[in-house]
């Protein structure tokens, strides 16, 4: 396995921990049905390709911060930080748009590693080319 591949593992590692530390936060709230709203759905699934685009407009900056142990370390502790503490404002909604955000995440990880390129990163470079020829 390559480092690349590696680093996906990696990564899709830690999205699940954080996506089984979200479910949790629901699940003890007895509120997993907050997963079915559309209202946590959409925010979560449009924000995940939001961020991903974003980071996607410096891949190497992004790359580079990424591989930082610390910076992992810090974002996986402040996505279990933000859920635990809307949980316990009663937002359990914007719980279960972080764990849309996640599997959307995964689901783009699992397409990059089954071979395929990014979609989000198809798409954005289809909407660069267009603007450029209009």
């Amino acid at each position: 396995m390559d480092d690349r591949t590696r680093g996906l593992f990696r990564d899709g590692s830690l999205a699940l921990l954080a996506l089984a530390a979200m479910l949790d936060v629901l699940r003890r709230r007895d509120r997993i049905d907050t997963l079915l709203d559309p209202a946590a759905l959409l925010p979560g699934v449009v924000g995940a390709i939001v961020v991903e685009a974003l980071m996607l407009r410096d891949p190497e900056r992004t790359r580079d911060l990424w591989e930082r142990p610390l910076v992992r370390v810090a974002s996986l502790g402040g996505t279990v930080a933000v859920g635990r503490t809307l949980a316990r404002q009663r937002e359990e909604r914007a719980v279960a748009a972080v764990c849309w955000g996640l599997l959307t995440y995964l689901l783009l990880l699992g397409v990059v590693l089954s071979g395929r390129e990014n979609p989000v990163s198809s798409v954005r470079r289809a909407v660069e080319n267009g603007s450029r020829q209009s």
